[in-house]
């Protein structure tokens, strides 16, 4: 009987793929372990069966070597491959069948954005993948959604001099620490649990493991987004220091022209119908957008409009600049819209483009915020809006990068709802559906890609998939949600929303796996790689 083979990332002495390394071998798996520095994974040199192997994720020619050595020694065969690899907490992608994710990705905790972004982000990457991939029988994808468990990636940092939060530093690492001795299941223990999912004929498509989940599973499942806000704020010290240094709120008269800048409003896209929405409505627009000429029609109207890159900081502070002596320093309600889709299968990525994607949709968020957070504190009464979309929701394959940065979007709001409120500055989730507008793509298939056999299916399929709601309309309903005393914290609109909401929150995570798999062409792939003939398009 061949001997399975697992390639393990982020092994390094202390964390748990260090563990996972260990559990394998003694199941007799020939073991590929790595780390970026080798090192750092001396511990496991002799065992026998264990290759050490030096892998930095990061770089994609490090990882085509690290391939061609298992290649090598496996004969172009792998039964497990666990991205283990991360910063901040466990982080274990794992396709046939394992991906390990955390609860940060579904529990939003405060002061820890990025991380909640990242798992966020990788629990959408498993799900379009889990339908990508599943026309090929032999490979499964787990997502193991990690509590707490004992490891070295923990690090406690100072606040920088210039956070809102530097009155709260003693406060916060004291917060910091009561959390640290939260009861942490070993790891080993967790690496014997993962293993023998994983290893099953049949694993579970997100497994919760270690203290902590069942909550964290309770939650996600059965209760509003905002139930654990007022916890968090309290457990992470935000209630003393809301007490302590923010002033009181200032409430806005309505009679009052308040201030809106949006992001992304080149002509025929949502952000484009947001400023002329809110315009119509006698409020001071500045829309902003990387080419002035695309939005000629806007400036017409009589709304500022300034040339901005949210992907370029220079940028960002000269819009920042700008609008600071037009209003005299404030801003009462910005809208982070600017993005960008890609349609293509996770196999056939471009690095590039898809870490490009990321900087425009989330990163590009991030900066907006942390910019313009002073003239939104300003503001006394400030709204931040983040143009989501139910792909962050729905497992939509051949759509994973965009998956996962609105998957990451939502994560950001999520956290920065809690952050802000000190503040008083509402942070609104626009969760999105079909809306008529100019950022769609269509779909390409690199030469070498997988679906080749399917695509002129696929692209059949793929025409009149969704209706769209007139941006117009959905700007409308925006505008008047934004201008709201009491803006929802999730808002759901667009063609499918209400299918996703009921998604999201009655059903399982693969409830609508088959649906996905006939509708995108998937169960033809899954013939043909059986023998049957593909149908005529």
């Amino acid at each position: 009987m061949r001997q399975r083979s697992v390639l393990i990332t982020g092994c390094s002495v202390g964390g748990i793929g260090h563990a996972f390394v260990k559990e394998f071998h003694s199941r007799g798996f020939k073991v590929f372990a790595t780390a970026r520095r080798p090192e750092s994974m001396s511990e496991l040199k002799g065992l026998e069966g264990v290759v050490l192997l030096k892998l930095d994720v990061s770089e994609i020619d490090s990882i085509r070597t690290a391939v061609d050595e298992v290649a090598s020694l496996t004969g172009g065969k792998l039964d497990i491959l666990m991205n283990n690899a991360g910063q901040g907490k466990p982080n274990t992608l794992y396709i046939s069948p394992s991906n390990t994710s955390s609860i940060s990705g579904v529990v939003h905790f405060p002061f820890n954005g990025a991380y909640n972004m990242s798992k966020a982000a990788l629990n959408s990457l498993a799900d379009a993948l889990r339908i990508e991939l599943a026309p090929f029988d032999n490979i499964k994808v787990v997502n193991l959604i990690t509590g707490a468990v004992k490891s070295n990636i923990h690090r406690s940092k100072s606040l920088p001099d210039s956070s809102l939060y530097k009155p709260m530093e003693k406060l916060y690492h004291e917060k910091r620490l009561q959390m640290s001795k939260v009861k942490a299941m070993p790891t080993v223990q967790y690496a014997q649990q993962v293993a023998s999912e994983v290893l099953k004929p049949k694993p579970r498509a997100w497994f919760w493991l270690a203290n902590m989940t069942t909550v964290s599973w309770l939650l996600n499942t059965f209760f509003p987004k905002t139930l654990l806000d007022k916890i968090m704020a309290r457990q992470f010290g935000l209630n003393e220091f809301a007490a302590r240094s923010v002033q009181k709120n200032i409430v806005l008269s309505p009679n009052v022209k308040r201030t809106v800048l949006i992001t992304g409003c080149s002509a025929g896209g949502i952000g484009h119908a947001l400023a002329k929405e809110f315009h119509s409505r006698g409020e001071r627009v500045f829309a902003t957008a990387r080419n002035l000429e695309s939005m000629v029609e806007l400036e017409r109207l009589g709304i500022t409009v300034l040339k901005l890159d949210v992907t370029k900081i220079e940028s960002i502070r000269d819009a920042r600049d700008k609008l600071s002596v037009m209003t005299g320093g404030k801003l009462d309600i910005l809208v982070n819209n600017a993005g960008q889709e890609s349609i293509m299968a996770v196999s056939d990525m471009d690095m590039i483009a898809a870490r490009n994607l990321f900087e425009v949709n989330l990163y590009g968020a991030i900066a907006m915020v942390q910019e313009f957070v002073q003239l939104l504190i300003m503001s006394g009464n400030g709204r931040v809006a983040h143009v989501g979309s139910i792909a962050g929701i729905f497992p939509l394959p051949f759509s994973a990068s965009y998956n996962g940065s609105k998957a990451a979007v939502h994560a950001l709001s999520n956290t920065l709802r809690v952050e802000l409120a000190p503040f008083n500055i509402k942070v609104v989730n626009l969760l999105t559906g079909g809306v008529t507008s100019n950022i769609s793509r269509p779909l390409f298939l690199p030469e070498n890609s997988l679906y080749r056999p399917i695509e002129q299916i696929l692209l059949q399929k793929r025409v009149g998939i969704s209706q769209a709601m007139p941006t117009a309309q959905y700007a409308r309903r925006v505008a008047t949600e934004l201008l709201d005393s009491k803006p929802r914290a999730w808002f759901w609109l667009g063609d499918k929303s209400s299918l996703c909401w009921i998604f999201d929150t009655f059903l399982w995570k693969t409830s609508l796996d088959g649906i996905f798999i006939k509708s995108f062409g998937l169960s033809e792939l899954a013939g043909y790689l059986r023998g049957r003939k593909l149908k005529a398009v």
